[in-house]
Protein backbone atom coordinates (compact mmCIF):
# COMPACT_ATOMS: atom_id res chain seq x y z
CA UNK A 1 0.00 0.00 0.00
CA UNK A 2 3.10 2.52 0.98
CA UNK A 3 4.28 1.68 -2.36
CA UNK A 4 1.21 2.59 -4.51
CA UNK A 5 1.07 6.00 -2.19
CA UNK A 6 4.46 6.84 -3.08
CA UNK A 7 4.01 5.97 -6.92
CA UNK A 8 0.96 8.42 -6.96
CA UNK A 9 2.84 10.89 -5.26
CA UNK A 10 5.64 10.39 -7.70
CA UNK A 11 3.05 11.04 -10.80
CA UNK A 12 1.18 13.74 -8.99
CA UNK A 13 4.24 15.66 -8.72
CA UNK A 14 5.69 14.85 -12.33
CA UNK A 15 2.21 16.07 -13.80
CA UNK A 16 2.80 19.24 -12.06
CA UNK A 17 6.08 19.44 -12.57
CA UNK A 18 4.97 19.03 -16.51
CA UNK A 19 2.33 21.97 -16.28
CA UNK A 20 4.67 24.17 -14.96
CA UNK A 21 7.31 23.75 -17.57
CA UNK A 22 4.79 24.04 -20.32
CA UNK A 23 3.51 27.20 -19.13
CA UNK A 24 6.88 28.46 -18.87
CA UNK A 25 7.59 27.68 -22.10
CA UNK A 26 4.28 29.94 -23.05
CA UNK A 27 5.80 33.21 -24.21
CA UNK A 28 2.70 34.73 -22.45
CA UNK A 29 1.23 33.22 -19.61
CA UNK A 30 -1.30 35.24 -18.81
CA UNK A 31 -2.62 34.59 -22.25
CA UNK A 32 -2.99 31.05 -21.15
CA UNK A 33 -4.54 32.00 -18.11
CA UNK A 34 -7.23 34.03 -19.34
CA UNK A 35 -7.78 31.21 -22.00
CA UNK A 36 -8.51 28.86 -19.40
CA UNK A 37 -10.98 30.81 -17.64
CA UNK A 38 -13.06 31.60 -20.87
CA UNK A 39 -13.29 28.20 -21.85
CA UNK A 40 -14.62 27.14 -18.70
CA UNK A 41 -16.78 30.13 -18.65
CA UNK A 42 -17.89 29.13 -21.85
CA UNK A 43 -18.48 25.42 -20.25
CA UNK A 44 -20.59 26.70 -17.67
CA UNK A 45 -22.78 28.40 -20.24
CA UNK A 46 -23.08 25.54 -22.58
CA UNK A 47 -24.13 23.48 -19.36
CA UNK A 48 -26.49 25.58 -18.17
CA UNK A 49 -28.19 26.93 -21.14
CA UNK A 50 -27.65 23.87 -23.82
CA UNK A 51 -26.44 23.44 -27.08
CA UNK A 52 -26.81 26.88 -29.75
CA UNK A 53 -27.53 24.23 -32.38
CA UNK A 54 -30.20 22.98 -32.22
CA UNK A 55 -31.67 21.80 -35.78
CA UNK A 56 -30.57 18.19 -35.22
CA UNK A 57 -31.86 16.01 -32.35
CA UNK A 58 -30.43 14.68 -30.21
CA UNK A 59 -29.05 17.95 -28.48
CA UNK A 60 -28.94 19.46 -24.71
CA UNK A 61 -31.20 21.77 -23.82
CA UNK A 62 -29.57 22.37 -20.76
CA UNK A 63 -29.84 22.11 -16.82
CA UNK A 64 -32.04 25.48 -16.47
CA UNK A 65 -35.12 24.09 -18.19
CA UNK A 66 -34.62 20.80 -16.40
CA UNK A 67 -34.41 22.56 -12.84
CA UNK A 68 -37.49 24.26 -14.09
CA UNK A 69 -39.60 21.21 -14.96
CA UNK A 70 -38.23 19.73 -11.36
CA UNK A 71 -39.62 22.68 -9.30
CA UNK A 72 -42.84 22.83 -10.85
CA UNK A 73 -43.83 19.25 -10.48
CA UNK A 74 -45.69 18.40 -7.04
CA UNK A 75 -45.15 16.07 -4.98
Amino acid sequence: MKMLFCMAILFSGGVIACCVIGYTKNKNIIEGIYGLGCSVLKLEDHIVHGDEYVKQKPYWIGITPLVDKLTSTSY
